[in-house]
């Protein structure tokens, strides 16, 4: 709405203007009138209840959220009664748990926004996921000309490596190393095709202060066609590829891009040649199909054993698993049907064995969706045995 001013008597300076009488008089009147009676009465405090007054639904997380009156909606770990998430908040600070729970250190309730999303010191939030709108073709990627220069990015290059194939973003891989590098003697690697992820890590890597020793570092390349160059003069301790890029999978399983996937028999007979006796294959998917292809690949070469005894014994079929996932409030949420994801593959073998929960204890991004999709993972550790490839 439109303000007309009017001038005082022999005055021509703007300061001295006075607003016209009419309805911009009278929602100044009104203004006033408001401060002078006092602010408005404030919102009513509301009362959250601290304790539930019903039982969660059946696998699925035990840890009440106040401010959303509800209980967690992932799935349950094996062998606890909270998601991945919430069992990783046992061991932080008070402040962090109150944080993620919605409640404040000693009852006080936090603010709404506080309570709304759970605080983890693994996130990594960038731009970069706009550019990755899809699955990148590995065979864009040239190989690697020349080795990294290990003992510019290591302390020690001597040390065994760890090396995480299909690395995304590198928090995993961070992640592991931040828990194992005061117990194993390993420099970490992470293997990406995607630059810009690649940049990012090593960037945050380089900026963190408390890299004392080196011992991460981040290589752009396709393994694939530079496993040798990547590895020569190194010693490997462990190989893992968590969740690669489905091509193929679902209800695409005569998908012509099939021959983009990581593992095939030539490249298993490749890594077994390259990976030393006792040495560790940890593989994951979501996709059964995938995780079953990559398993079959591994054992066809002769080279790898699956563990009869020890932490790394698979225990559960996959029908099994697909039980225990099965949402019994909402069927529907347990997989995405669209894309076949956590489905009954084609070629399922009910007699196949996976490991029950994750084996290192440390959950990479698709570890948590699928907790909270409520998806199983097939997950098997796999070791290097004494037979040449």
């Amino acid at each position: 709405m439109a303000i007309m001013f009017k001038y005082k008597e022999g005055s021509s300076c703007m300061s001295e203007m006075e607003p016209a009488h009419g309805a911009a008089g009278d929602q100044v009147t009104k203004k006033q009138k408001t401060s002078a009676e006092g602010s408005s009465t404030p919102k009513p405090t509301i009362e959250w209840k601290k304790t539930p007054s019903f039982p969660p639904t059946e696998g699925s997380c035990t840890v009440w959220l106040p401010r959303k009156q509800r209980y967690c909606s992932h799935h349950a770990t094996f062998g606890s009664t909270k998601c991945t998430t919430h069992a990783a908040l046992d061991t932080r600070s008070s402040a962090v748990v109150a944080e993620a729970t919605g409640a404040g250190v000693d009852g006080e309730e936090l603010p709404p926004h506080a309570a709304e999303t759970v605080a983890t010191s693994s996130s990594r939030k960038t731009n970069l996921d706009r550019h990755l709108k899809r699955m990148l073709n590995p065979f864009s990627i040239p190989p690697l000309k020349a080795a990294p220069v290990w003992s510019e990015l290591f302390t020690d290059p001597s040390l065994p490596l760890c090396i995480d194939i299909g690395c995304s973003k590198g928090l995993y891989i961070r992640d592991y190393r931040d828990k194992k590098q005061l117990t194993s003697n390993w420099n970490f690697v992470g293997v990406e095709i995607f630059e810009p992820y690649v940049v990012a890590a090593n960037a945050a890597t380089a900026a963190s202060t408390s890299l004392e020793p080196k011992n991460l570092a981040y290589v752009h390349a396709n393994i694939n066609n530079s496993l040798e160059t990547l590895v020569a003069g190194q010693v490997i301790g462990r190989v893992s590829l968590l969740f690669p890029d489905p091509w193929g999978c679902g209800l695409a399983t005569e998908h012509k891009n099939k021959k983009r996937r990581v593992m095939s028999l030539s490249f298993a007979k490749r890594l077994a040649a390259a990976m030393p006796i006792d040495s560790e294959f940890y593989l994951a998917s979501d996709y059964e199909d995938l995780a079953l292809d990559i398993r079959s690949h591994l054992l066809a070469t002769g080279a790898f054993d699956v563990p009869e005894e020890g932490q790394y014994k698979p225990t559960m079929t996959a029908p099994a698993m697909r039980q225990s996932y099965e949402n019994k409030e909402k069927k529907e949420r347990l997989l995405d049907a669209s894309k076949g994801v956590g489905k009954i593959a084609a070629e399922s073998d009910a007699t196949t064995l996976w490991l029950a929960t994750m084996p290192l204890g440390v959950p990479t991004e698709r570890d948590i969706i699928c907790e909270n999709q409520w998806r199983p993972v097939y997950r098997l550790v796999l070791t290097r045995n004494s037979t040449l490839s």
